[in-house]
């Protein structure tokens, strides 16, 4: 029977309205030589009364491409506050004739589920991050400069790692550093800046449980912003 309800969005879009989802398969352990990676299959049926049309196959196939073929969100059903970063992982054909057909894709899922909600805290010392998340996760740092300075250190601490972040250079009032631990980036008022990150830095990532932070020198106020990420 379809699966009229359900609501799978791939890079943003909408599954084709003429494409009716049949049956999601979700791997619940990896399912790649690559533990970093599961299987989720997506069964889907196409019922017609002629041949699709050119901008049908178009459509569906813009859809299956995702963001040109690289790692894109999906949404699942029950899944619409959370999403996987995905690529199409089979050649999709359709069968069973000119009025009806049937398929399977296989998506190749990065295995960690991603929820959708930015988490945020803010301080100008300290701050313990109780991280709740069943596996790590890259913060991105923003520095709001509130009294000039020349050199900003920030310590951090989990049950994993001890270590910090130190900037030297000319930071005046009102300047913004963006610190993006997962793209190993420092921007400065929109401006890439790696030069200022001292060569004894780490960028780091949150952990489960405590995660705390603490501002040795610099005069800024600190946020911290990340996103819940999860194995399951």
């Amino acid at each position: 029977m379809e699966i009229l309800s359900v609501k799978l969005q791939f890079n943003e879009l909408q599954l084709p309205p003429f494409v009716k989802v049949t049956g999601i398969e979700e791997a619940l352990l990896p399912t790649f030589d690559d533990e970093s990676y599961r299987s989720i299959k997506v069964n889907f049926s196409i019922r017609r009364y002629r041949m699709l049309s050119i901008e049908q196959i178009k459509e569906f196939s813009t859809w299956l491409r995702g963001n040109n073929f690289e790692y894109s969100k999906l949404v699942i059903p029950g899944r619409q506050g959370s999403y996987y970063m995905a690529i199409v992982n089979n050649s999709v054909e359709i069968t069973d004739g000119l009025r009806s057909g049937n398929g399977t894709i296989e998506f190749k899922c990065l295995a960690n589920r991603i929820e959708n909600a930015i988490n945020t805290v803010t301080f100008t010392t300290e701050q313990t991050i109780d991280y709740s998340g069943t596996i790590s996760t890259y913060p991105t740092i923003t520095l709001d400069i509130t009294q000039e300075c020349e050199e900003i250190k920030l310590l951090f601490s989990n049950e994993k790692s001890t270590n910090y972040i130190k900037l030297v250079g000319h930071f005046n009032t009102g300047h913004q550093i963006i610190i993006d631990c997962k793209k190993k980036k420092i921007t400065v008022n929109g401006e890439l800046k790696m030069q200022i990150l001292t060569l004894d830095s780490y960028f780091h990532q949150l952990e489960l449980g405590n995660n705390l932070y603490t501002l040795i020198n610099g005069n800024c106020n600190v946020s911290i912003q990340w996103k819940n990420e999860f194995l399951s």
